[in-house]
């Protein structure tokens, strides 16, 4: 039933058919991409950050249960690892409809990263809650602050790096001028004078912003049905290549940082095609050390089959340690550990930074004060120095 769905809409959208169309096939799409999901899982499809938020709240009260009985315990770390597999699932989905080897002549050309190019990061963990965010933007205030004229690009719809960058009457100002990345993933081939037009300063610093909002999402979707049925010219999957690497964002930025879902969405594809590096922050628990390799193993498969062929892992690092001085005890040896697990998965080393960042109240006080915790703690600001300092030690691009 689903085929002649698809071929229907497929043929509507080649058609020219009003754009309400396109949108409802995607929906369609995934209805059908969940249909196969659900047959193999037995359960039903909620979002990634619905199942997130439930795995933080039992990881909370498996903390406070520590004294109340190994039972007690086990059953909280049994629905975990559920819900984990879940979110794997989803994953596995998602990461299938986009593994189709490119041609060559319909995808933008990448370009080579030498001196007076601007390097493009992506910020990507396909586990949520391990501080994406967070390390994008203080990790981009630390550049600008040592005068790097850096971009920022919001991939994610829920607009967290929007908030943490913009102030009430920034947003609004965006907001009024309809001036979200979802217009870049909606142009068969965005230029760079289109991505400039999106950007928008952050406060005083040498940094700018490109926002989100939800309407990514219905843009993704979108998208994803062109991909599905190759209904536009243009290979979707770098389209914020085209952008990124025109001539006029290299030339006016130093640095260029994509704060990624944690979801193989259309944006987040877009972001691993357009990218030089992936930076992967982790928390120091289990669970969180368990999806590096998984998204490791992602990155490599795309990477082998020539959707990404340049990509590379510049490494991971260690977020909300314990201390200031570093990991305690049990999350140095699960450190120790993911640097084997990382290496066998990625089939080559992957430098896991010396330099981890502390667990602080900071950040959320730096939120409310519409500024950067790197720049308004000074412990903060050490360590993200220290991680800038790291980085730039490895790779004298940036």
């Amino acid at each position: 039933m689903i085929g002649p769905i698809l071929t229907w809409c497929a043929e509507m959208l080649q058609r020219g058919a009003h754009e309400v169309v396109a949108f409802a096939f995607g929906n369609v799409c995934f209805a059908a991409i969940w249909f196969f999901h659900i047959r193999k899982n037995h359960h039903n499809p909620p979002r990634i950050d619905q199942l997130q938020a439930e795995i933080d709240e039992l990881k909370t009260q498996v903390d406070v249960s520590e004294e109340s009985g190994e039972s007690i315990q086990k059953e909280l770390e049994s629905q975990i690892d559920t819900l984990t597999k879940q979110i794997e699932g989803i994953t596995e989905v998602d990461g299938e409809v986009w593994q189709s080897v490119p041609h060559e002549q319909s995808i933008p050309k990448f370009r080579v990263l030498e001196a007076g190019r601007a390097p493009i990061i992506s910020i990507l963990n396909l586990k949520g809650g391990v501080g994406k965010t967070t390390l994008t933007a203080n990790l981009g205030a630390t550049f600008f602050e040592s005068g790097k004229k850096v971009l920022l690009v919001d991939l994610d719809y829920q607009g967290s790096l929007t908030s943490l960058c913009l102030d009430a009457p920034a947003k609004d100002h965006v907001r009024m001028a309809n001036k979200f990345v979802c217009r870049l993933l909606a142009q068969e081939t965005p230029t760079g004078e289109d991505i400039l037009n999106l950007c928008h300063p952050i406060g005083s610093h040498s940094g700018c912003v490109v926002a989100t909002d939800e309407q990514l999402t219905k843009t993704e979707m979108k998208v994803m049905a062109q991909w599905i049925t190759k209904s536009t010219p243009d290979d979707v999957r770098y389209r914020l290549r085209s952008a990124l690497h025109h001539e006029t964002v290299q030339s006016r930025f130093d640095l260029i940082i994509l704060d990624c879902p944690p979801r193989l969405s259309t944006a987040c594809v877009n972001a691993i095609t357009a990218s030089d590096y992936v930076l992967i922050p982790v928390l120091l628990d289990r669970l969180s050390a368990e999806a590096v390799p998984r998204l490791l193993r992602w990155l490599y498969t795309l990477k082998n089959q020539n959707v990404c062929p340049r990509l590379n892992v510049m490494g991971v690092v260690g977020n909300r340690a314990k201390t200031l001085d570093g990991p305690s005890p049990k999350q140095q040896t699960i450190w120790n550990n993911l640097k084997s697990e990382c290496e066998d998965t990625w089939m080559e080393p992957v430098h896991m930074f010396d330099n981890m960042i502390p667990d602080k109240v900071s950040f959320s006080d730096a939120l409310e004060n519409d500024t950067f915790a790197a720049l308004r703690d000074q412990n903060l600001k050490v360590k993200f120095r220290n991680l800038h300092d790291e980085i730039v030690e490895r790779f004298p691009a940036l």
